[in-house]
């Protein structure tokens, strides 16, 4: 039997989420799956990834409306996707993120097809202080949507899932935790390319680098203090950069905040890049400065690297990945305490530095490996697209419109 699976994301930009929606499509064998991508923005650098002869839906090229008034849109979203489950037969539907998941939870709903959300960040943080409008109604909804019994709940972590039950009041045991997964192969290939700028200016200078949206809880204020104090302590810093490769809402205020701290000759905004790994396969080390986390992909891809990681405390999971002597994580939330632990890096011996960065790729390259991940994905996918039997109203049809 051959599946439909319509994978559901926001955008293709090249976030951790996208890239792993990216990575399921494309794992998925294509003799025993079709797959499908729905988007509500059709962009995004990934794009280019998708697999040929994917068909990409989205919706805002659709949406047209010049009137407004609350749940306007997400309604016009909910009638598109499910127009799309119904038009295309689509057997299981797999989304990431909150965002997704109240579109979806209510599209599969009505049709009654089963569906794969991942919850990919502790939602008391994630969703919990975040400025949404309609807040409780969207809590309700969240709750409601992950109770569904024709629904499967990954978390990718551990913590992730315990504290998803209890901001959801779900029972635990409805929650599969589900690593993420990186595909070391691809990630050393792409490390391999040559990228012209900002690569060419940083050639012969050391630099640090941060790959992350700039919104608040990235902690970006937070790198640029702990790299000017880290400059004031160290002398021989004074050659090195900062690379902050990604975009986002704060870009105008962290770069003001360079001219305050006097760091506009060595921090570079490199924007949004699709092969951010030329770049990080020769820094001196990635910087995770974040508030909060679940497991960061760009950890991953840095340890399959070999390059070192600091984090702050930031999340049960990556102070467990980086422990035992994998990585660096801060003793606080502070900008003093990174400042720190870089200095710890860079006046290290380099074999203590080479051995840490090793003993990291191995523990990622045993614990997070593509085929693993593939093959739990590829049965949780079977299984539920089986327990959903003749309930699912769209599996009688024989024809799919192209």
């Amino acid at each position: 039997m051959t599946i439909r699976v319509l994978a559901c994301g926001s955008s293709l930009e090249a976030g951790g989420s996208e890239r792993q929606l990216v990575q399921l499509v494309r794992v998925l064998p294509a003799e025993h799956f079709l797959r499908e991508i729905y988007l509500l923005h059709r962009r995004g650098t990934l794009m280019e990834r998708v697999p040929a002869g994917v068909p990409i839906h989205d919706f805002f090229s659709h949406y047209h409306a010049r009137l407004w008034w609350p749940g306007r849109i997400r309604r016009a979203q909910i009638a598109h996707m499910t127009e799309i489950l119904r038009r295309r037969a689509i057997d299981v539907v797999y989304d990431r993120t909150y965002h997704m998941t109240l579109v979806t939870g209510a599209a599969c709903r009505r049709l009654a097809i089963p569906r794969i959300s991942v919850i990919t960040s502790p939602p008391s943080r994630d969703f919990g202080q975040a400025r949404e409008r309609f807040h409780r109604w969207k809590r309700y909804l969240l709750a409601r949507y992950y109770q569904s019994p024709q629904s499967v709940i990954i978390a990718v972590s551990r913590a992730v899932a315990e504290d998803a039950a209890e901001y959801f009041r779900l029972p635990l045991d409805r929650i599969t935790v589900v690593p993420n997964a990186v595909d070391a192969e691809a990630i050393e290939r792409a490390a391999q390319q040559q990228w012209s700028a900002p690569d060419a200016e940083c050639r012969g200078r050391p630099y640090w680098l941060m790959v992350a949206r700039m919104t608040a809880e990235k902690g970006h204020q937070r790198a640029l203090e702990a790299f000017a104090a880290y400059r004031r302590m160290i002398p021989a810093a004074e050659g090195e950069q900062l690379l902050l490769v990604g975009d986002g809402p704060l870009r105008a205020q962290l770069q003001a905040l360079c001219q305050q701290l006097q760091l506009d000759s060595c921090v570079r905004f490199c924007g949004a890049v699709n092969n951010p790994f030329p770049l990080m396969r020769r820094a001196v080390g990635l910087l995770i400065p974040s508030q909060y986390e679940g497991l960061p992909n760009v950890a991953l891809e840095a340890m399959v690297l070999g390059r070192p990681v600091i984090a702050t405390p930031c999340s049960d999971d990556l102070v467990t990945l980086l422990s035992d002597g994998r990585g660096w994580v801060s003793n606080a939330m502070s900008a003093e305490a990174v400042c720190n632990a870089m200095r710890q890096l860079r006046t290290a011996d380099a074999a203590v530095v080479q051995e840490r960065a090793n003993r990291g790729r191995e523990y990622v390259l045993q614990h997070h490996g593509l085929l693993r991940w593939g093959g739990t994905m590829q049965q949780l996918i079977a299984a539920l697209v089986e327990s959903a039997g003749p309930t699912n109203p769209t599996r009688w049809r024989k024809t799919v419109q192209r």
